[in-house]
Order: C-alpha cells, then sequence, then structure tokens
C-alpha cells in the first residue's frame, strides 16, 4: 500500500516566517530566541487549528537549533530534522486530555530534572493542558515557580478559562487568533498551485467560509473537495462533496418565509432530511446567507430572517424532533409574513381619516385625537415588531389576531371568543406582553386581556337572522346537524339551498 501524507502536515510550517495569520505572536518569539530571552513557560491559548503545536515545535527547534539565523531554525541539521520527524528526544508531546492525573504530571517533574539528551533544551509540548485535574495542576504548579534550568513547558489550550490564575501569572501568554478568510484563502491558493489543483476562486472562498478560522480544517476540506471534484474544482463541487445545502434551496427557503410560501417550507425541509443534512447547520447558513444578501441588498428583512434563523438554531439544539420543531416554526413565520402582507395592502387601500377635532386635555394642552390614534397604533406596531425580532412567533401571532386599544396607560388587549388558544396564550404570558409594552411606552402601562364579547356577539346576530328562516325550511335531521355546526362554528357556517334542497 501506498503511504500518502495528509497535505496539513504536509504543508505545516518549519520556520516563524511560514506561520500564516499570527504575525504578533511569531515575531515576539524569534526575536526572544534570537535575544536569548527565552523564558521557562509559554502559554498558548485560541482555537484550534491555528497554529499553537505548529508553533511549538518551531519553537523547540529554535532553542536547540545550533544554526539559528536571526532566531529561525536552520531546518537542515539533525536537530531540525529529528524535531520535525518527532524523533527527537528532548522534544516530549503529552496529551492532557488522555493524560491528566496526578501521576502524569508528577513522572514529567521528575523527568525534567534531568539533564537534555541532544539538544540545549528540553521541551515540553502540553496539549489541551485545561483537561488537567486541580491535583495534577497543583503538581504542575511547583515545577513552574521552581523550573530546572534548561526546561521549557508549552502549554496549549483552546479553553484558557478552565486553567487556573496561579498557573497562567507563572507563565507568558500568547493568544492565537481565527485566520480571516483572505489569509486562509491565499494559503490554499499557495498550496494548489504547489499540488497542481485547478480550483477555482469561489471555491476557495467558500473553503475559507466554511473553515471559520481555521487553516487546518480549510486544508482537510480542501483535500476532501479535490478528491471528489473533477477536472477543475467548483463552489458547486465543493458543496456536493461535503454535503451542504446547495445556495438555491437556501435562497427558497429565505425568500419563502418572506413571501409566507407555506408549501415550498415544507419541501425544502423534507429536502434537507432526506439529504441528512443537520437543521442547526442549516440554519446558521441561512443566517450567513441572510447577511451576504443585507451587503448587497441592503433591504433589512434578510437580517430580520437571519435573526429568527439564528434563534431557530439554538432551539433546535435541544429538540428531540428537529424537523417539526423547524417546520412548526417556519410555517408560523410564513402566516405572520402573510398576515403583515394583507395588512399592508389594507392600509394601502384604506382612505385617510377625516381629521378629527382637537380636544383638551387635563393640563389644558390642546392634543389631536387623528394623533393620538397614530401613536397608540404605532405603539401596538412597535410591540409586534418587537416580538417577531425576538422570534416569539406565538406570542406575536396572537397579538396580532386580537384588537388593542391602548388609552390613558393601559392596553386592553380583546380576544374573540372563537380564538380560545390565543386567549389562553396571551394571559398565561401577560406579563411578558406587558413587559413588551412597557419597552416602547412613555410611561407606564396597564394590560388586560378580555374576549371581545362586541365581535363575537354581532356575528352571531348577524348568522342568527340569516339562518333563522333556512333552518324552518330543513328536516328534523338535518336542523338538529345544522343547529350543532352552528353552535361550533358560528361565524363560518352558511345554509344554502342545492338542487331544490
Amino acid at each position: 500500500m501506498i503511504e500518502m501524507e495528509v497535505l496539513y502536515r504536509k504543508y505545516r510550517p518549519k520556520r516563524f516566517s511560514e506561520v500564516v495569520g499570527q504575525r504578533g505572536v511569531v515575531e515576539t518569539l524569534r526575536r526572544a530566541v534570537e535575544q536569548g530571552k527565552v523564558v521557562h513557560a509559554y502559554v498558548f491559548s485560541g482555537p484550534r487549528g491555528t497554529g499553537k503545536t505548529s508553533v511549538a515545535r518551531i519553537l523547540a527547534k529554535a532553542v536547540n537549533c545550533p544554526n539559528t539565523n536571526s532566531g529561525e531554525p536552520c531546518n537542515d541539521c539533525e536537530v531540525c530534522h529529528s524535531v520535525d520527524s518527532g524523533t527527537f528526544l528532548d522534544v516530549i508531546e503529552v496529551d492532557a486530555a488522555s493524560n491528566r492525573g496526578i501521576d502524569e504530571i508528577r513522572r514529567i517533574r521528575d523527568q525534567a530534572s534531568y539533564v537534555p539528551v541532544q539538544g540545549k533544551t528540553k521541551v515540553y509540548i502540553v496539549d489541551e493542558f485545561h483537561m488537567l485535574t486541580r491535583e495534577a495542576f497543583n503538581a504542575l504548579l511547583k515545577t513552574l515557580e521552581e523550573p530546572p534550568p534548561n526546561v521549557l513547558f508549552v502549554l496549549a489550550t483552546t479553553n484558557i478559562e478552565r486553567v487556573p490564575a496561579t498557573v497562567l501569572s507563572r507563565c507568558q501568554i500568547f493568544a492565537f487568533r481565527n485566520l480571516p478568510e483572505s489569509a486562509i484563502s491565499a494559503r490554499l491558493k499557495e498550496i494548489c498551485a504547489a499540488e497542481n489543483f485547478k480550483v477555482t476562486e469561489s471555491a476557495l472562498e467558500l473553503l475559507a467560509k466554511l473553515a471559520k478560522g481555521s487553516l487546518r480544517d480549510a486544508i482537510s476540506l480542501l483535500e476532501q473537495s479535490v478528491a471528489y471534484g473533477g477536472e477543475v474544482l467548483d463552489a458547486r463541487e465543493v458543496r456536493d462533496a461535503l454535503g451542504l445545502v446547495p445556495e438555491e434551496v437556501m435562497d427558497g427557503y429565505v425568500d419563502a418565509l418572506l413571501g409566507g410560501d407555506t408549501d415550498r417550507v415544507v419541501e425544502i425541509a423534507e429536502k434537507i432530511e432526506s439529504s441528512g443534512q443537520n437543521f442547526e447547520t442549516f440554519l446558521e447558513s441561512i443566517l450567513e446567507r441572510c447577511l451576504e444578501r443585507y451587503k448587497f441588498t441592503l433591504d433589512v428583512r434578510f437580517l430580520d430572517v437571519g435573526r429568527f434563523a439564528w434563534n431557530l438554531s439554538r432551539q433546535l439544539k435541544y429538540a428531540n424532533e428537529k424537523r417539526s420543531l423547524f417546520e412548526a416554526e417556519s410555517l408560523l413565520r410564513c402566516q405572520a409574513a402573510r398576515r403583515s402582507s394583507i395588512s399592508e395592502k389594507v392600509k394601502e387601500e384604506k382612505p385617510a381619516p377625516p381629521l378629527k377635532e382637537a380636544r383638551e386635555t387635563s393640563k389644558g394642552e390642546v392634543q389631536d385625537e387623528a394623533v393620538a390614534e397614530t401613536r397608540e397604533s404605532g405603539l401596538v406596531e412597535k410591540v409586534l415588531r418587537y416580538l417577531r425580532e425576538e422570534g416569539d412567533m406565538s406570542l406575536y401571532i396572537a397579538l396580532s389576531m386580537a384588537r388593542v386599544d391602548v388609552s390613558d396607560g393601559e392596553a386592553t388587549i380583546k380576544v374573540r371568543k372563537d380564538h380560545p388558544f390565543n386567549l389562553e396564550i396571551l394571559r398565561k404570558r401577560q406579563d411578558e406582553v406587558k413587559l413588551a409594552f412597557a419597552k416602547f411606552s412613555e410611561g407606564p402601562i396597564e394590560v388586560s386581556v378580555e374576549v371581545d364579547e362586541q365581535i363575537s356577539d354581532k356575528k352571531e346576530r348577524e348568522n342568527s337572522s340569516v339562518n333563522r328562516h333556512q333552518l324552518e325550511e330543513l328536516s328534523e335531521e338535518e336542523r338538529e346537524l345544522a343547529e350543532k355546526l352552528l353552535r361550533l362554528f358560528p361565524d363560518r357556517v352558511r345554509i344554502e339551498k342545492t338542487n331544490g334542497r
């Protein structure tokens, strides 16, 4: 079998100048080596795939290489080759995730007291050292307080918050940051040129974006995509190779939410599940896609959908029935979009109300009633917009379907009698509604929820007057059925004669 070296190992940097995106860190370390001011312990903190272990190995070479040039290892001597191949006896790498106990740290402490075997400095590279137990940290602390001569500790971690302050205070700390997409894309282009890969710019940009700041992940994704792609790797083939949802599907979902297309939402949910995609990952992609579309169009509706997608992805994180929740929330969003669209059309068609007579307030000031009405309706619109932006669609829909009267510091929410579900939601969450109104009200405001008897009774009277004489013409069996239906659905049942009956 032919042994192949994976790309991220093949193109691992071997000198400080080759490290991508961490100029401040590597320049400080290079000068410390050049000036002979290397301390006994360093902490390398940062996200995975940003070069912590690679820089630790370069530092280990630099402090042991007999032919350094301006702080850089020569990469030609036996010491440099041994460190690169992992056979140098004085460079010991320890995985703290699997060697986290006090016994392992005691063993390291005892070995550190011996002089180096091959080089000038014994280097311990401890990866994920935040995984050590409390007892292990205490054992390591003594060694860091009184370090043996010619010993260097490089402690790498992705979670520095879990490291005791007593340990950190005895080390120099270097923060590695996520690499910018431009730097990752440029490095991938260099690798493609060296390996004779034909990859389009759009594919490189997509790989850089998917890596989320990790160069190692970007190189691994490139290798995986090249193995799948054809003669020239483009963005579509990258998506196919990595099992990502195509852009047209993401755009279709966004447009469906904006346009209230419920059928399209169900179709997309089916497509995501059948392709084995993760709904949370899909929604995170929707957020990024909405940001892109906003930058091109400056349409704030895309930001609104992006916020909704992000909130829904957090809800799905702990949900068992992910598809069901995805569909339910998306369909509610579509219904809200439909109602909003209808309201806008009605508002456009409705003529402007006549100017009402001014009334004098208790303070003797003249206040126009039309202006007061506009301000009150504006308050309700602000509350509805706030609930929608927060992704609280159940409360948003319940409130949008109710009639809200605002006057004298009191908001009265009137819910139709035939909307019991909305009534229950608003009564159970009345305190939340009050907080939402208080957020935009000029002064203190009280909120009450009641049944809108006026609307229900009016409709019942209309139905009663229309249907009473039709009931008299029905047979006894038909009349009994019709009366039951009228009681259940008073505003939805109409009696008509068909074919003489």
